[in-house]
Order: C-alpha cells, then structure tokens, then sequence
C-alpha cells in the first residue's frame, strides 16, 4: 500500500490460546482490515480503525485519533519523513517514539510516523495504518544503504524484541467472519491440510535483480478465469505478486487484464469505463496459482461502482519493467486462505481457510513451526526472468464462450 519515493470488535472462541503470542482481532471495513483496538501514550488515547498493511512497513497515526501534546510518554525526534499510500498525496511526518499498548501486548518506545500538518485526519479514508513489510520498505529513519541493515524493529520484530513473543513471524486468519492476526504463533485449527511453503521472491528487474528483500513478494504460476460453463487459462507465464493486505484491487499486466476481459459475454463501454453484467459476475471466479497453492475469489468480491444492472471491477493493469516490476494480488484472497507471514527466514505458508470458530494456537519460537508443512512441484518454478506481454498466452474475445486461441 505504501509508495516509497526511492531513487464493533468481534469475539472468537478460544479452546486453546499459547503464551507468547499476540492476538488481535481485527474487522473489515471497506474490504480493508483494520485494527480497533490500541491505544497510544500517557494518558492512554484510544486508536481504531487502523489498517493492517503488508505493503508498508511502518505504524503511521493521524490526527484524528491521537494528540502528542497530551501524551507524557511520547518523545518526538524532529526527524522529518515522506510518506504516500495508494492514492493519497504525499505528506510529511516527524518520527516519533511512543508507547504502544493492545490487549495482550505493552511495547515502550515504539517508533511511528505523526504527521506534521495537523489537518491530516486520515489516510485514504483511515484513521492510519500497522505496517509489517520488511524493514527494507519502512519510511521512518530510512538511509541509503541499498535497503541493507537499515530502520528500525517495526511491529512484528518489536514484539520479538521485548520479549512478548518468541518469534517475529505472524499469521493472518482473513475469514468474512471474526478475523484476526496472530503474532509469534499459528492457529492450527483455522486451515485445511498441511500447511504449503511459498517462497518470498527477489525484486527482478529490466537489468538487475535486488540481492534483499523490499516487497513481500511471491510466484503466481497462472490464474484461470472459471464460470459455470469452463475455466480458461488467462495468465500461464510465471509473474511477481505483491502479498499487500492493503491492496483491495488486482493490478495485473496489459495482456492478463485483456485476456481477463475477452471472457466476458455482457459488457458496455461508458465513459471509459467498462461495465460488466452483475448477473453474469455472480456466476465467476478467479483461481491464482501461488506455488502450486489454488486460492480462488469470487469476483463479485472485486466490485467497485454498480450501474443499474452492471457493475465496474476494481482492476487495473501495469506493464512490468516500465511502470512497475510486480501485479498485485488484491486483499479478497485472504477472507479463503489461513496466511503465515515468515519475513525473518523469507517464506509464507498458506492453506485453505477452514471456517473454523474454535482456535488452536501454538506458539513458534525463532520461525521453527510447530505445524506440518509441504511444497508443491510449482514451489521451484519461481518468477527469475522479467514478464513480458508478449509471451503470455492469448485468450479471443468471446460471443457467446471463452476460447483459447491457438
């Protein structure tokens, strides 16, 4: 979520919960999740409606939800950073330490990010945003140092450091009903299966490739487009996706995003804007292979403006290598998967959301997991060379079916 400028609160049943892990529930709200239940500084200022971000890396809180003149604890350092998220404007903010407090958690001089014009009161329509992307990403106290032994221990690491929690790994369970985050453990109850190993790829660009990690990044081998008729193949060359639970649209390439719209029957063009049939959105879906690992949404879940019978989707599309050097996956994939974020050893594991109410956490000290695990054959078919347009496969526009073209 974040653009770097470089060069009421649900209950879950709990049958078993481990010590040295952090809980915190979290709501959607505007397809976004979002945390509601901190507090900041002496005197406590409660803060909520907070945004739970793998695309930025940093805890930024605005003015509408904390004032630093009336804390005791905080210690401003007068150090100035810029900070932009999504389509909001770039702003500035001064770098302040101060105490963070949650329900199972108390962390003392904990950096974040308060903006120095006093009429922010939101960021993209939020009262802030929990970054947990790597340190290489985060904004406040950023060196040149080509993203190497730079920042700070933001939230996950900080947790780990002041002895809450035994490991920085965290887990997301993103269910429509009760979600939550974990941090230092796994609900073994909330997915199906063994748990399955996706590599965290390298930034590779148009003559480099980053020898450290920036983005949470991962392979998607193909995505296919399914409604009840067939399923056809819309993207089979490898591509890098952005994990960003910030994200609540698919940024996808030129070629994807015209084969994606030759498989639909019932369009109009309005305005520049094209405008599917709702009828028709109810009955597709859209599967992304992550390492061999099937995720598949609903694209009624993707509806952005509706239009009497027809609705516009939240895509868009980038061509990598000029614009951009990876897709994003949007945020819909995590309400049907269980997601174990590994940033320190650079995995996440992911399995089939269960649905399940009744948690079984455990504990995970210095990222060993406690849970069994496997990868899949497409685990060492990674994303090594730049996408191209050209190479992806083609898909006709289609009357009356959804064809491959040979």
């Amino acid at each position: 979520m974040l653009i770097l400028l470089l060069g009421v609160v649900s209950t879950v049943s709990c049958a078993a919960v481990a010590s040295n892990v952090v809980q915190i529930p979290l709501e959607i709200d505007n397809s976004m999740y979002t945390v509601n239940s901190l507090s900041l500084g002496l005197p406590a200022q409660s803060v909520s409606k907070i945004v739970l971000d793998t695309g930025s890396s940093d805890l930024v809180i605005t003015h509408s939800v904390y004032d630093i003149t009336k804390s005791t604890s905080a210690i401003n350092s007068n150090l100035t950073f810029s900070m932009q998220y999504g389509s909001s404007d770039l702003f500035y903010v001064f770098a302040v330490n101060e105490t963070l407090v949650g329900d199972d958690f108390k962390l003392s001089k904990f950096p974040l990010g308060y903006p120095k014009d006093t009429l922010i009161r939101d960021i993209v329509g939020y009262s802030g945003i929990l970054g947990l992307g790597f340190r290489a990403f985060e904004a406040l106290f950023r060196t040149s140092n080509n993203g190497k032994g730079v920042g700070y221990a933001n939230f996950p690491q900080a947790l780990k450091e002041q002895g809450i929690t035994k490991s920085s790994l965290f887990s997301l369970n993103g269910q429509s009903d009760n979600p939550y985050v974990i941090f230092g453990g796994v609900d073994t109850n909330a997915y199906e299966g063994p748990l399955v190993k996706v590599p965290i790829i390298f930034i590779i660009g148009t003559n480099f490739v980053l020898d450290y990690y920036l983005y949470l990044d991962v392979t998607v081998n193909q995505v296919t487009f399914n409604n009840k008729e067939d399923k056809t193949v819309i993207a089979n060359q490898p591509l890098a996706y952005w994990m960003d639970t910030g994200a609540d649209s698919w940024l996808t390439t030129p070629a994807i995003y015209k084969n994606l719209y030759n498989c639909f029957q019932n369009t109009k063009l309005e305005n520049e804007i094209t405008w599917i049939l709702i009828k028709e959105l109810k009955k597709i879906s859209i599967t992304f292979n992550i390492a061999g690992f099937d995720v598949t949404i609903p694209l009624t879940d993707l509806i952005d403006t509706k239009n009497g019978d027809y609705a516009s989707l939240k895509i868009d599309y980038a061509t990598i290598g000029t614009e951009t050097y990876q897709s994003i996956i949007p945020n819909a994939v995590y309400k049907y998967m269980y997601t174990v974020f590994d940033l320190d050893n650079g995995f996440v594991y992911l399995g089939k959301s269960s649905g399940s109410q009744r948690q079984v956490i455990k504990s995970v000290t210095n990222a060993e997991l406690p849970v069994p695990t496997t990868t899949l054959k497409e685990y060492t078919n990674s994303y090594t060379t730049l996408y191209k347009d050209s190479l992806e496969t083609m898909v006709a526009s289609r009357p009356t079916s959804c064809k491959k073209k040979h």
